[in-house]
């Protein structure tokens, strides 16, 4: 068993399923959020500590790292999609509900 390296999905908050937003100024009154997050995925080993391959008991040192895959990357015709219903005083939704990058 390797006890010194740990891998980790995260899809927080996941999926926005309805939203809407209060005293805004046109065209913010009617912009929405809904729609998926961004996935964050990424490891971590451990390079010095009890059960690492180099073993201490006094030190523990590790390293992480991790990516952001997008779930939804809005093209072209999605982003007039949305253009045209915003500046038609419609619902509309923003491209992002998360960065991107």
């Amino acid at each position: 068993m390797i006890d010194w390296i740990s891998a980790a999905v995260q899809w927080a908050p996941g999926w926005n399923v309805w939203s809407a937003t209060k005293n805004g100024t046109p065209p913010y009154n009617k912009l929405q959020v809904n729609g998926p997050y961004n996935v964050f995925t990424g490891a971590k080993i451990q390079i010095i500590g009890p059960k690492a391959p180099v073993a201490n008991e006094k030190i523990r040192l590790a390293a992480a790292a991790g990516v952001k895959i997008p779930v939804k990357a809005p093209d072209a015709a999605y982003l007039i999609e949305q253009a045209t219903a915003m500046l038609s005083g419609g619902d509309w939704v923003s491209s992002y509900n998360d960065k991107p990058f």
